[in-house]
């Protein structure tokens, strides 16, 4: 939390010489008074603050735009500067902000994601019966968490099941996308599926997707599946020899699973790797976990099918997910979409039994009214949405509140960080602010859709005072004026020092 940085903090702060201003007025009944203002350093410095933020935020490429900003000090409150903060605006990204504040009071740093195989029969060496796989919405399993799975059920001796696999997926609803989503997007990995059930392609939690990986071949470009459970995809490979850098465009067709890989890869070229949304993430993880059965031995007579598991059902092996506080790191550093949507729909579940899109934002909303902030209109977790509005007041009142909360440390360490260039460090912004003040000293997050570009979080200064913000621009015409968003932040951790008391 705040208070304990703040204790890093020097209390023996000097006082600030005053400077002086003299004005001369006629006041009635006193010509000639002299008034004198006396202003600190500090109080000309907010202002020389304000007035630079302002000019920054004049630029010719925001003429048409429409840009909110509010910057406030975390310890006291105390706002610093303000332009349209009250607007609503669509917050792409910074959406994830909210959610993932809100999963973390909801359901607690310690929340854990399940999946379970079970049965109603007895376990021997033969199940007779169905044999059931539950999940609970696990964004980080993988294919090797399926073929564990399967081993604990060797190690306990199984070898057959006379009934059919079940895929379990009834602890979230069947809406699979967001209803504003755009459908041309429903390929990318970034857009996946939303799904009870599901299958990670990489440590990033890219759930409900399927790692591609292009490789330049012997004769031609080749291209095969990380994870293929076998005659569950129809790969079509129309990639050719090259000349240079690779140009590899990887797409699912919509309404299956026809992967489609076009482009030029050049031969000795290094191998491509890229996920793809995956269509019916219950039914691949199904499908995976049937092949991970078979290769531990175990032989399933009957075929997938879904439905709810029964009351009663004997829970023969699970499978745990990273606490939360280990989770929200790759969704904030990379900006993981699927993540975000997936504790929607879990603190929906949490709440109200639910684990639905309206639940779920219903429980966020709840949260954030508790934080003082209020009036937002939410459509999804993660910022896909345009439909989103929220204002630089609503974020900063956020920022500000937070630092008061048990899980406040591991959501600002969460944060993508100003010029780290560990992935998992800077996320998205490893390659922004790398000098200058703010190097360093920017936890924040990233909002980009079309014509969207937003950063909201916090900059330190050199003295750790903490300042929160937020920085919201919608209708633009050209590409995201990242370095104006850093400048802005940039003059924030420049002006610090100038502004303690």
């Amino acid at each position: 939390m705040w208070r304990i940085d703040l204790q890093m903090i020097s209390p023996l702060r000097r006082r600030k010489p005053f400077i002086t201003m003299v004005v001369l007025a006629s006041v009635a009944g006193a010509a000639g008074t002299t008034a004198v203002w006396q202003l600190t350093e500090k109080e000309t410095g907010q202002a020389r603050l304000h007035a630079q933020l302002g000019t920054l935020l004049h630029d010719p490429r925001l003429k048409v735009a429409h840009v909110g900003a509010e910057v406030r000090d975390v310890r006291t409150g105390k706002l610093l500067f303000t332009k349209d903060a009250g607007k609503a605006l669509v917050p792409g990204s910074n959406q994830k902000l909210l959610t993932t504040a809100a999963a973390l009071d909801v359901l607690g740093s310690d929340y854990r994601f399940s999946t379970r195989v079970l049965a109603t029969a007895r376990p021997g060496r033969r199940i007779k019966g169905d044999l059931y796989l539950q999940g609970t919405g696990d964004p980080s399993i993988r294919q090797s968490d399926y073929d564990a799975l399967a081993g604990q059920l060797a190690s306990a001796g199984i070898r057959e099941i006379t009934g059919n696999l079940v895929a379990d997926d009834t602890w979230f609803d069947d809406q699979r996308l967001g209803s504003d989503w755009l459908v041309g997007d429903e390929s990318s990995y970034e857009q996946a599926q939303i799904s009870a059930l599901t299958v990670s392609s990489d440590s990033d939690h890219d759930a409900g997707s399927v790692m591609v990986e292009v490789d330049p071949g012997r004769r031609h470009p080749e291209v095969r599946l990380a994870a293929d459970p076998g005659n569950f995809f129809t790969v079509v490979n129309r990639v050719v020899r090259g000349q240079g850098p690779s140009d590899i465009v990887v797409r699912r067709e919509r309404g299956g699973n026809t992967i489609v890989v076009t482009g030029t890869m050049a031969a000795g070229a290094p191998q491509l790797r890229k996920p793809v949304s995956v269509w019916d993430p219950t039914a691949y993880a199904a499908a995976l976990f049937r092949k991970a059965l078979t290769g531990h031995g175990i032989r399933l007579d009957g075929s997938i099918t879904r439905r709810a598991t029964p009351p009663g059902a004997h829970r023969l092996a699970s499978h745990e997910s990273p606490p939360l506080s280990s989770l929200v790191v790759p969704l904030l550093k990379r900006s993981n979409s699927t993540m975000a949507e997936t504790l929607v729909k879990a603190m929906g579940e949490q709440v109200s039994h639910q684990g639905t899109w309206p639940a779920g934002l219903a429980a966020v909303s709840k949260f954030l009214t508790g934080m003082g902030v209020n009036g937002l209109r939410l459509r999804d977790g993660s910022g896909l949405s345009s439909l989103n509005a929220v204002s630089p007041r609503q974020i900063t009142s956020l920022l500000v509140s937070a630092g008061s909360k048990p899980w406040f440390r591991t959501w600002y360490d969460a944060l993508p960080v100003s010029g780290n260039p560990d992935r998992m460090m800077g996320g998205t912004l490893a390659d922004r602010m790398r000098s200058g003040p703010a190097a360093g000293r920017v936890h924040a997050k990233t909002g980009t859709l079309t014509g969207v570009s937003c950063l909201s979080g916090y900059v330190t200064g050199s003295r750790g005072r903490h300042l929160a913000f937020a920085l919201m621009i919608n209708g633009l015409l050209t590409e995201p004026p990242t370095a104006l968003e850093d400048a802005f932040v940039g003059r924030l951790a420049a002006s610090t020092a100038e502004l303690e008391s």
